[in-house]
């Protein structure tokens, strides 16, 4: 995945990866239009591993907030129907 988030990121900032600056980091992120919170976190750990690792660059003045993961509690099943339910293989 962050082969095919980082290839949409150069493409859409149009630039050689030499050339890149935090403002094209933070253009990036502010037009995206993101589906989910692990979609976010992709996107936003692929651009980053591209600027700290692959061109040993910092990437100064981006702001991105880190979304927290949904919690969500879980479904829990009432008596009445798991009486339903017995009944029914009856």
């Amino acid at each position: 995945m962050y082969c095919h988030y980082l290839s949409k990121f150069l493409e859409t900032t149009n630039k050689y990866k030499d050339h890149l600056t935090s403002n094209d980091f933070q253009e990036y992120l502010d037009k995206y239009q993101f589906t989910s919170i692990s979609q976010q976190n992709q996107i936003i750990n692929s651009v980053k591993f591209l600027y700290e690792k692959v061109l040993n660059k910092k990437y100064c003045k981006v702001d991105f907030k880190r979304p927290r993961s949904e919690k969500k509690l879980p479904q829990v099943i009432d008596k009445e129907f798991i009486v339903y339910l017995q009944q029914t293989k009856k």
